[in-house]
Protein backbone atom coordinates (compact mmCIF):
# COMPACT_ATOMS: atom_id res chain seq x y z
CA UNK A 1 0.00 0.00 0.00
CA UNK A 2 1.10 3.55 -0.73
CA UNK A 3 0.89 6.17 2.00
CA UNK A 4 -1.50 9.00 1.24
CA UNK A 5 0.16 12.41 0.92
CA UNK A 6 -0.45 14.62 3.91
CA UNK A 7 -1.19 18.28 4.34
CA UNK A 8 1.95 20.41 4.32
CA UNK A 9 2.30 23.46 6.54
CA UNK A 10 4.53 26.26 5.32
CA UNK A 11 4.64 29.85 4.14
CA UNK A 12 3.62 31.64 0.96
CA UNK A 13 4.32 35.13 -0.36
CA UNK A 14 1.00 36.82 -1.06
CA UNK A 15 -0.17 40.12 -2.50
CA UNK A 16 -3.01 42.20 -1.10
CA UNK A 17 -4.85 43.34 -4.23
CA UNK A 18 -7.44 46.11 -4.31
CA UNK A 19 -10.20 44.02 -5.86
CA UNK A 20 -9.16 40.41 -5.32
CA UNK A 21 -8.02 40.50 -1.71
CA UNK A 22 -5.00 38.44 -0.67
CA UNK A 23 -3.71 36.15 -3.43
CA UNK A 24 -0.52 34.08 -3.85
CA UNK A 25 2.34 36.11 -5.37
CA UNK A 26 4.76 33.45 -6.66
CA UNK A 27 4.35 30.55 -9.04
CA UNK A 28 6.82 27.92 -10.20
CA UNK A 29 7.40 26.59 -13.73
CA UNK A 30 4.58 24.06 -13.25
CA UNK A 31 2.09 26.84 -12.32
CA UNK A 32 2.06 25.75 -8.68
CA UNK A 33 2.20 28.20 -5.79
CA UNK A 34 5.74 28.53 -4.39
CA UNK A 35 5.70 27.14 -0.86
CA UNK A 36 8.46 27.76 1.72
CA UNK A 37 9.16 25.40 4.62
CA UNK A 38 10.04 28.18 7.07
CA UNK A 39 8.93 31.75 7.69
CA UNK A 40 12.59 32.84 7.70
CA UNK A 41 13.14 31.51 4.16
CA UNK A 42 9.93 33.11 2.88
CA UNK A 43 10.80 36.44 4.51
CA UNK A 44 14.29 36.29 2.99
CA UNK A 45 12.80 35.75 -0.48
CA UNK A 46 10.34 38.62 0.08
CA UNK A 47 13.20 40.98 0.99
CA UNK A 48 15.29 39.86 -2.00
CA UNK A 49 12.32 40.44 -4.31
CA UNK A 50 11.65 43.88 -2.82
CA UNK A 51 15.30 44.90 -3.29
CA UNK A 52 15.33 43.72 -6.92
CA UNK A 53 12.09 45.57 -7.62
CA UNK A 54 13.35 48.78 -5.99
CA UNK A 55 16.57 48.59 -8.03
CA UNK A 56 14.56 48.10 -11.24
CA UNK A 57 12.37 51.11 -10.42
CA UNK A 58 15.45 53.26 -9.77
CA UNK A 59 16.99 52.07 -13.06
CA UNK A 60 13.75 53.04 -14.82
CA UNK A 61 13.88 56.45 -13.06
CA UNK A 62 10.70 55.76 -11.16
CA UNK A 63 10.17 56.23 -7.44
CA UNK A 64 10.41 53.04 -5.35
CA UNK A 65 7.19 52.17 -3.56
CA UNK A 66 7.00 52.37 0.23
CA UNK A 67 5.28 48.99 0.59
CA UNK A 68 8.17 46.96 -0.87
CA UNK A 69 6.02 45.60 -3.67
CA UNK A 70 3.01 44.77 -1.53
CA UNK A 71 3.95 41.18 -0.76
CA UNK A 72 3.70 39.63 2.67
CA UNK A 73 4.48 36.27 4.18
CA UNK A 74 1.51 34.20 5.31
CA UNK A 75 1.29 30.81 6.92
CA UNK A 76 -0.47 28.36 4.61
CA UNK A 77 -1.58 24.76 4.40
CA UNK A 78 -1.13 22.84 1.15
CA UNK A 79 -3.63 20.01 0.80
CA UNK A 80 -2.76 16.85 -1.21
CA UNK A 81 -5.29 17.92 -3.90
CA UNK A 82 -3.50 21.26 -4.45
CA UNK A 83 -5.86 23.36 -2.34
CA UNK A 84 -4.12 26.18 -0.46
CA UNK A 85 -5.56 27.41 2.85
CA UNK A 86 -4.55 30.61 4.64
CA UNK A 87 -5.72 29.78 8.20
CA UNK A 88 -5.10 33.27 9.64
CA UNK A 89 -7.14 34.90 6.88
CA UNK A 90 -9.87 32.28 6.60
CA UNK A 91 -9.17 31.96 2.85
CA UNK A 92 -9.16 28.79 0.77
CA UNK A 93 -8.07 28.49 -2.86
CA UNK A 94 -8.84 25.28 -4.72
CA UNK A 95 -6.46 24.10 -7.42
CA UNK A 96 -8.91 25.37 -10.07
CA UNK A 97 -9.14 28.79 -8.39
CA UNK A 98 -5.34 29.02 -8.28
CA UNK A 99 -5.09 28.20 -11.99
CA UNK A 100 -7.66 30.90 -12.73
CA UNK A 101 -5.53 33.43 -10.81
CA UNK A 102 -2.46 32.37 -12.76
CA UNK A 103 -4.03 32.87 -16.18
Amino acid sequence: MHALPSTRRGFILALDTLCGGVIPAEWDADSLVVFYATCVKAESERIDFAELRADALVDARMEPEDDEGGSWVWEALLQPDGTVIFPQLGLTFTGAALLALRS
